[in-house]
């Protein structure tokens, strides 16, 4: 709403925003067979503490400043979803010159997300800028806290040391929270970031809808 007037100035008619709405049967905190089938296929052993990152456009959802958060975070590793063959191979090619390609897995582009939201910790984005992230609850309902830029909505779903942590691109900053999450025993956070996300559920959205179309509806006698 403040984007849209700040681009057109006053609005008249009343502005309301409803969210995207998150898929809360397809996203949900991994079951422990889930959780452990998922980090076998990636060889992950009990104690790997995990950040999952899944976007398409490396440059603006930030992966860079997530590769960069490792120098300040040597408990976690980092699992990348998304790319092409090019930007893949120019953040290989940073993880390299920063030391930390041993912590970084490239997957590339992938539809099957539960399977890594079971297998991760933590999800990040860093995003210059975000209309929704989608992502962020689909992380929040699959129990996972985020580690997030304030961009799109995620400051009003982020909160501070409950869902996760709220950061600047900072990768000093980023590092910081990625350690703050992972001291937290796995699945520490399930319940209060499920608990979040549900409040986002189709269900929830779609009634949002309804009760703005029955306020634009004409009065009709009954």
């Amino acid at each position: 709403a403040d984007t849209l007037r700040s681009v057109y100035g006053r609005v008249k008619p009343p502005v309301v925003i409803i969210p995207n709405g998150v898929d809360l049967k397809r996203f949900h905190p991994p079951t422990v067979e889930e959780r452990r089938n998922a980090r076998a296929m990636f060889r992950l052993n009990d104690e790997a503490r995990v950040v999952l990152f899944v976007g398409h456009e490396f440059e603006r959802k930030g992966l860079s400043y997530g590769i960069d958060a490792l120098v300040h975070a040597p408990s976690v590793l980092l699992l990348v979803v998304g790319g092409n063959a090019s930007s893949i191979d120019a953040a290989k090619s940073r993880a390299s010159r920063l030391g930390v390609a041993d912590r970084v897995l490239f997957v590339g582009p992938r539809f099957d997300l539960p399977l890594f939201f079971a297998a991760a910790d933590i999800f990040v984005l860093a995003s210059a800028y975000e209309a929704n992230a989608l992502v962020i609850l689909e992380a929040l309902a699959s129990g996972l806290p985020v580690v997030a830029t304030r961009a799109g909505y995620a400051p009003e779903i982020v909160e501070e040391g409950v869902t996760g942590y709220l950061v600047d691109r900072d990768p000093a900053q980023i590092g910081a929270a990625f350690e703050a999450a992972a001291a937290i025993e796995p699945g520490g956070w399930s319940a209060a970031c499920r608990t979040s996300a549900e409040r986002r559920g189709w269900r929830h959205i779609a009634e949002e809808y309804i009760r703005l179309l029955e306020r634009l509806a004409p009065n009709r006698q009954k």
